[in-house]
């Protein structure tokens, strides 16, 4: 801010807010002066007004937008009816009677508040009495059996004793034969021979055909 003989003061302020009236040469010439003397001194208002005139050069090259013919009547006829105090038009809760909107207001919000703040039914139990308290136990909830939790310890059985098979001391038929107490006929039953005596047998004509034992074994008898 400087002052001049014969001038009048100006700041940055009062010329950011008079450039408008300024640009469009709506300012006396004292006023007009000052406001011209301070611009081309201050860099700031300088950069300002250079920005101002910048930005509405590029608002004037906008297309402008074109309004309905019945815009005009349709605002004054929006100022009309809101200095008249009508309603408009549309759903509102003025076409409730007053008494009976405020009576449903109260009645909504006495239901709200008994639904929100209803106490509990339940029983408020101390922690520390909890544990001496099992008859609070609902009937549908059945408490755990200490027989069931328990481990059942599994029975490791040891491996059976493995069973000694002996060697037989002669071959089953001759077992078989040991251990008959009637005579056993040689002419149906072939006892076992030791190595190295093999027979054949040989028919004899007779009444009965019978079996001999004759022996093919080199030098036998």
């Amino acid at each position: 801010m400087r002052e001049y003989e014969g001038m009048m003061t100006i700041n940055c302020e009062e010329l950011e807010q008079g450039f408008s009236d300024l640009s469009r040469g709506q300012v006396d010439p004292q006023r007009r002066a000052a406001l011209e003397e301070h611009r081309r001194t201050c860099p700031h208002c300088r950069q300002f007004s250079a920005d101002t005139m910048e930005l509405r050069l590029v608002l004037s090259e906008l297309p402008k937008l074109e309004t309905s013919p019945q815009f005009i009547f349709n605002l004054k006829r929006e100022i009309h009816r809101m200095e008249g105090g009508q309603a408009a038009r549309g759903w509102s809760f003025s076409l409730f009677p007053h008494p009976l909107a405020l009576t449903s207001g109260f009645a909504l919000a006495i239901l709200l508040g008994y639904v929100l703040f209803q106490p509990a039914t339940s029983p408020v139990m101390d922690p520390a009495n909890m544990a001496s308290a099992p008859d609070l136990i609902p009937e549908s909830v059945e408490a755990p059996s200490v027989a069931q939790e328990q481990v059942v310890p599994q029975v490791i059985t040891p491996p059976a004793t493995p069973q000694v098979i002996r060697p037989m001391t002669a071959a089953p038929q001759e077992q078989f034969l040991l251990t008959q107490d009637a005579v056993v006929d040689t002419a149906r039953h072939r006892l076992p021979e030791t190595p190295g005596t093999d027979s054949i047998p040989i028919p004899v004509q007779d009444d009965l055909w019978r079996m001999n034992q004759v022996s093919t074994t080199p030098g036998g008898p």
